[in-house]
């Protein structure tokens, strides 16, 4: 489980990188929802494993 949530984090640190080069509302309409869906799918492994 502490893998997913590696990749999780890395997936967010990428995104806010990718933010940070590229300040463009696209680019935060795409990654703002994608970061809730995996926020979503956390939560939903917290739950499965306890």
């Amino acid at each position: 489980m502490k893998a997913v949530y590696l990749q999780i984090t890395l997936l967010l640190i990428s995104f806010s990188l990718f933010i940070l080069k590229i300040p463009y509302p696209i680019e935060l309409a795409i990654a703002i929802p994608t970061v809730i869906k995996m926020i979503k799918i956390s939560r939903k492994i917290r739950v499965k494993r306890f």
